[in-house]
């Protein structure tokens, strides 16, 4: 279960909430638009899909909606239906899920898809390719949504054979390494723009020119992050134990040149820095199995499990790196023992249950946070060298996701101060759960710890009833169950 923090590095994620708080109410399904997802309401299995797309040798783009979002239906309304959209669609294959009903709820849960809308570039082996969540009235960003995962979707396999029957070609040398481009492999891309430069030297076919200025942002970002890199390194080095530390070695690592031993031996020493401190250990199993530091991970989970006294997280936390090491029965063991000490009813229990049938399985699959971790990474230093002109998103979602986001931020900090006043009643519990009804004033309160004596439930009422709470976006439902901090432990967060 992925602990993501709020950092330089890494991103929140935000999940779509009805703007009502009503589960009952709902409109028709998107439906409107001129290039509908298939002749029939449901698309069909997904593996039906799959291998229809990879017959008909189209592009598959999927999209994940639901009847009760307002950017879904902003998407339909205003972006669909545009010439330049229906041209591009026009190439692809374009299937549409409502995640909450038929073959879209196992499709959903295929992609583990929580934010609405979603958009999914997905290749001929069923695997994801690209993703993008949300949308604007504004369709350029769906257009190179569209662009972007037609390539990507793509086999290399085919992209290089379309390369050596012509080898000649300054397009095909081009898309080649732009499909490198797409799949972060920016080195393995340079020797086919350098082709497709040469190919056109008088740029007679406008090639050359955008060959040579993507080559050249190749080259000035590896140079670029060959220094940055030193210098992150020379810093944790120096100074371990420092809150910047973790964000520093993490860009360093992950996905870089760094040795394993010195990956792990520089992973050691931050864990070995932070030892005292159960949330940090947290944050660092993480992190390291993000840079491939997997003793280092091991070491900070153990760490962690002694300090938090063998709590649910914890041995959730460890149970994930077991099973980034491909040691199942310790991964399945430790989970069993995280699902032991947490009661039936326990908010708690099914992202856990849904990790322990994770760590069942043959294959490996890291957890969304670890997977985040990798791509905030990946897409910082793929923008270290651009000198493209670009301005801020300010479009309708992205200013309710930043709104959403300080909401959350802002509650956070109001109900760590309430459990810090309730501490002193806590006992051996390092956090409650509590439904927290906004709408009335004074809110309603009601705590859903089984565990929690009277005195500890009495004091939590009291103080989430009179706490002074931030305003509520129009998105956030006023109900919702929140986690209120007792004791240093770090947060349970669902996938």
């Amino acid at each position: 279960m992925s602990m993501m923090r709020v950092s330089l590095w890494v991103g929140l994620v935000v999940l779509a909430s009805r703007s009502d708080g009503r589960a009952d109410e709902r409109s028709a399904p998107p439906g409107g638009a001129k290039v509908a997802a298939e002749a029939a309401p449901d698309p069909g299995a997904l593996d039906a899909v799959v291998a229809q797309s990879a017959r008909d040798g189209k592009p598959l783009i999927v999209e994940f909606y639901t009847t009760w979002c307002a950017p879904c239906k902003q998407f339909e309304a205003q972006v669909l239906p545009q010439p330049k959209v229906q041209a591009a669609l026009a190439g692809v294959r374009f299937v549409r899920y409502d995640a909450e009903h038929g073959s879209g709820i196992e499709a959903a849960e295929k992609f583990r898809v929580n934010t609405y809308p979603t958009f999914l570039a997905v290749d001929d082996k069923g695997a994801v390719q690209l993703k993008r969540a949300g949308s604007s009235d504004d369709p350029t960003w769906f257009l190179e949504f569209l662009q972007r995962g037609s390539t990507v979707v793509q086999s290399e396999d085919r992209v290089l054979a379309a390369r050596k029957r012509a080898p000649g070609d300054a397009r095909i040398a081009e898309a080649t390494g732009r499909w490198y481009v797409a799949h972060d492999r920016a080195a393995d891309a340079l020797p086919h723009l350098e082709a497709a430069v040469a190919a056109d030297k008088a740029n007679a076919q406008g090639v050359a020119a955008e060959a040579a200025w993507d080559a050249a942002g190749i080259r000035r970002a590896a140079e670029l992050r060959a220094r940055v890199t030193r210098d992150l390194l020379d810093y944790v080095r120096a100074y371990p134990g420092a809150s910047h530390a973790i964000d520093a070695l993490t860009v360093a690592s992950v996905d870089g040149n760094l040795s394993v031993a010195e990956r792990n031996a520089l992973w050691q020493r931050v864990v070995e820095a932070n030892k005292a401190s159960a949330s940090v250990l947290n944050e660092i199993v993480y992190d390291a199995l993000a840079a491939g530091a997997l003793d280092a991970a091991l070491d900070a989970g153990k760490r962690q499990v002694a300090l938090a006294r063998r709590t649910a997280n914890s041995l959730d936390s460890l149970a994930e790196v077991h099973h980034a090491r491909r040691e199942k029965a310790e991964a399945l063991a430790r989970e069993d023992e995280a699902l032991a000490l947490l009661a039936a009813d326990a908010p708690d229990r099914k992202p856990l249950a849904a990790n322990r049938a994770r760590f069942a399985a043959d294959t490996v699959v890291a957890d969304d946070g670890t997977i985040a971790i990798r791509g905030s990474v990946a897409q910082r230093w793929k923008r270290l060298g651009s000198l493209e002109r670009g301005e801020p998103e300010r479009d309708q979602m992205s200013e309710i996701v930043a709104s959403m986001n300080a909401y959350q931020t802002a509650k956070k900090n109001v109900l760590a101060e309430v459990g810090k006043a309730c501490a002193a009643q806590a006992g051996t519990l390092t956090e409650a759960y509590a439904r927290i009804d906004l709408a009335p004033a004074p809110p309603k309160v009601t705590i859903l710890e089984p565990d929690a004596s009277p005195a500890l439930k009495k004091c939590l009422v009291e103080r989430l009833a009179k706490a002074s709470y931030p305003k509520r976006p129009a998105m956030v439902p006023a109900k919702a169950v929140d986690r209120v901090p007792l004791k240093d432990t770090p947060p349970m967060m669902p996938h």
